[in-house]
């Protein structure tokens, strides 16, 4: 499907990494703002990620396809910030 692996830390929550080949890298591209204490994870499709913390909340997690105009970026990069 691609290059992409989810990664789980037990107090940062969920990251998105992609594995670039050539530079033999590992690039976080994606991941969660709120930190969890996360317990399970489950890949639910190829941008989303469900999990469970040590409280028994549940969250999901999806990162966002790339933008396609600088105009794009700047308004998904506000929206981010003011969530």
């Amino acid at each position: 499907m691609g290059n992409r692996i989810v990664v789980s830390d037990s107090q940062d929550s969920f990251h998105f990494v992609r594995y670039k080949r050539t530079e033999n890298q590992l690039i976080v591209f994606a991941d969660d703002t709120n930190q969890r204490w996360i317990t399970s994870a489950c890949l639910v499709d190829y941008d989303t990620i469900a999990g469970a913390d040590k409280f028994g909340n549940i969250t999901m997690v999806r990162s966002l396809p790339p933008p396609r105009t600088t105009c794009h970026r700047r308004c998904l990069s506000v929206c981010l910030s003011v969530c």
